[in-house]
């Protein structure tokens, strides 16, 4: 669905920006895209054609556009710098689609490597006669329920932790921990937060609501705590990089220093964007490679352990 995201925020951008009507905009968005996001992105048509405007819209569907999206549009409906908002959007829910499909490619062959072994691990056995067709099944089913299993379980846990407290805060720490996949979750963080901070210093909010939500969106909580205290900092009057942990990257703060400093923060924090981005891309796809050597390592101890497990038997 980010991907469809993506797509209409990019459409309405250019039609805003070349000046077409909003309704006419809204209405060509989402011609030829189907599934919820679409409708949602109708039924914004439908209140903006009575007059509730953009955000006060969205806000009436919650399951469609999420709380950053009603911000950021809010803030560009108030500006006047709507196409610029919905193009920073659509920036943000490629960035998300992009991460999503290589994780997902990456793991593609393999899957399919192992579903292979799983299927012909008991195949001698039913060849020879020593099992039946239905014990055959579920011997593969054993096999690929010892990884999926572990995998499901692990996927559960980060999917129904709940996104603050004890539990999230411990689980977001042991993930810092995990070498490679801490420095692409710590990029990944740093680059959220520096995109939510540009949406909105862009739709035109306060720099203390800009700090204070971008700090919401970082994805992990710990590095929420290293950067919640730029908020703080700036409700105090004083730079948001005075609140940042000491925790954080030294050159990230400079930067942020370097452009509370020159009055050319907007610039700064475009060019972090750009940064954090293209270091967590490159450690994803440092991950999208070392992921399916792990998975043909535990495949190649698997099979060697059903080959001398075949050759007992036939002995």
């Amino acid at each position: 669905m980010a991907g469809h995201r993506a797509l209409i925020y990019g459409n309405l951008s250019v039609m805003q920006d070349a000046g077409f009507p909003v309704l006419r905009s809204l209405r060509l968005a989402t011609s030829g895209v189907k599934g919820r996001v679409a409708d949602g992105f109708r039924a914004m048509e439908k209140g903006v054609s009575v007059g509730d405007g953009f955000a006060g819209t969205m806000a009436k569907y919650p399951k469609v556009f999420r709380q950053l999206d009603v911000m950021v549009v809010g803030a560009g409906d108030a500006s006047g710098n709507l196409a610029e908002c919905f193009k920073l959007l659509s920036h943000w829910y490629g960035f998300c689609d992009r991460l999503r499909h290589m994780i997902v490619s990456s793991m593609m062959f393999p899957l399919v490597i192992l579903h292979m072994a799983a299927f012909l691990d008991p195949l001698p056995a039913l060849c020879l006669g020593r099992i039946s067709i239905i014990q055959y099944f579920f011997r593969v089913a054993g096999n690929l329920a010892l990884f999926f299993v572990p995998i499901a379980l692990i996927f559960a846990v980060v999917r129904f932790t709940p996104r603050t407290g004890f539990f999230r805060r411990r689980l977001d720490r042991l993930t810092l921990k995990i070498p490679v996949l801490s420095r692409a979750v710590r990029q990944l963080a740093l680059s959220r937060y520096c995109r939510v901070f540009y949406m909105l210093f862009k739709g035109g909010l306060p720099i203390v609501q800009c700090a204070q939500t971008a700090s919401e969106h970082t994805g992990n909580i710990v590095i929420t705590d290293m950067l919640a205290g730029g908020g703080r900092s700036a409700a105090a009057g004083k730079p948001v990089s005075d609140g940042f942990s000491q925790g954080l990257d030294k050159d990230f703060i400079r930067s942020w220093q370097i452009g509370e400093e020159t009055g050319e923060l907007e610039n700064v924090v475009r060019r972090q964007v750009e940064k954090s981005t293209e270091k967590a891309e490159r450690i994803f796809r440092e991950l999208g490679q070392w992921i399916p050597r792990l998975f043909y390592w535990l495949v190649c101890i698997f099979m060697v352990a059903s080959a001398f497990k075949n050759f007992a038997m036939v002995l």
